[in-house]
């Protein structure tokens, strides 16, 4: 309370821990960021665990978490594995005739990539909680990213 001394901070709603990700789900302009990484899944697979920073709008900066896990236990798995990682490829504007050899090369390929994604919250199975989780992958929106609260 003494106004004579400087200000340590002021308080702010949007600096709090836990404000990293979107307040809503919607369709983001997102950029991948250097934070991706290629890993396993729990279950030993191999996944990109995929860091999505918005680039526009409201939610600008906030981070977007999505993991893509690559299946090959039957050949209707690793053909939904082929178009699950093509898909996202496709809309980061890659070409056709791009060949990729590992999770990790995909997931060099994607850095600083830009595309849209689709999020809604869903109810995780596993612990309860709810989570903003991506849907669908886009090319950049236009008319830029549209939360739908």
């Amino acid at each position: 309370m003494n106004n004579n001394q400087p200000v340590l901070f002021t308080t702010n709603h949007n600096n709090v821990f836990g404000s990293q990700v979107p307040d809503e789900a919607g369709i983001y302009n997102v950029v991948v960021s250097p934070e991706s990484i290629a890993k396993n899944s729990n279950n030993g697979n191999p996944m990109a665990s995929m860091d999505y920073v918005v680039m526009d709008g409201t939610q600008k900066g906030k981070h977007i978490y999505d993991r893509l896990v690559w299946t090959n236990t039957s050949q209707e798995n690793h053909d939904l594995s082929i178009k699950r990682f093509n898909t996202v490829m496709m809309a980061a504007g890659f070409q056709d005739g791009i060949d990729i050899h590992t999770i990790p090369e995909f997931v060099q390929k994607m850095l600083r990539q830009r595309l849209a994604v689709e999020t809604e919250w869903q109810k995780s199975d596993y612990n309860g909680n709810t989570y903003l989780v991506v849907t669908r992958y886009r090319m950049l929106q236009a008319d830029g990213s549209q939360p739908n609260g």
